[in-house]
Parts: structure tokens; sequence; C-alpha cells
């Protein structure tokens, strides 16, 4: 009898548990796709400076429902590309603005003394409209 008891205790806790559930979607962060794929290269280093490429692709998504198609992966020329550090202490720097070229491609060439405390680059940009950002972690 006892154990009849503990079972439909806690079926009924349960269920008060479950039916105390609220739908909270409008606290919830919205997320949006980013119109296109960012890849950055690695980091290659000198005494003196540093360098890390980025190509920029919009994927055209035409072909998804082909397997023999797929998604495609085209790039994207003259995007302005602001290339950003974070340091350790959250401090945002604007390293430089940099424009993709016919293959989607930048190239960032610094002196190694502005990586110092870094922690982070962030690629950031516009396409059709919609901006997005791209975090390499270094």
């Amino acid at each position: 009898m006892k154990r009849i008891v503990k079972y439909i205790l806690v079926l009924v806790v349960s269920g008060l548990m479950f039916a105390a559930c609220e739908d909270e979607s409008d606290m919830a962060i919205e997320r949006i796709a980013s119109p296109v794929l960012v890849e950055v290269g690695s980091l290659e280093t000198t005494d003196t400076d540093f360098s890390i490429s980025a190509t920029i692709y919009e994927l055209d998504k035409s072909g998804i429902l082909d397997q023999s198609v797929g998604i495609d992966s085209l790039p994207v020329p003259g995007v302005l590309i602001t290339v950003t550090t974070v340091t350790s202490s959250n401090v945002r720097t604007k390293l430089e603005d940099l424009t993709t070229d016919s293959d989607g491609k930048v190239l960032l060439n610094s002196p190694s003394e502005n990586l110092f405390d870094v922690v982070s680059l962030e690629w950031s940009g516009e396409f059709k409209g919609q901006s997005f950002t791209k975090i390499f972690k270094l």
C-alpha cells in the first residue's frame, strides 16, 4: 500500500511540474543565419608581423534537394570586411578595413604588437543588407 501511495505522489508531483512549464519564447535570443560563410585561414607570424586570410562565400542552396548537386559555395567579391581585435578584458579595437577580391578573399597583414593580449579577431561585414560577424579565436 505504501508503494502505491509513493507512485501516486510521484505522478502527481511530475504532473504539476509539467503543468507549471510555460513557453518563454519572448525571452530567447533570436538568431539569424549568416548570409555568408566565412572561412578564416591559419595565423602566420614572424618576429615583427602576422598575417591571416579569410574567404567569404555565398551558399547557393538551389540544388539542396538534388544529391548530385548539393550546396555550392560561391566566392563573394567586393564585400567590405572590418577586422576587430578583442582582448582578454573584452576591449574591442578596429584593426583594419579590407575588401574581398574577385575570389572572395582578404588578407590581413599587421605588426605583431597588435596581437598583444588579443584573444580573438572578429571579421564583420554586410551582404545583401544583412550584417554578419565571424569570431576567430587565437
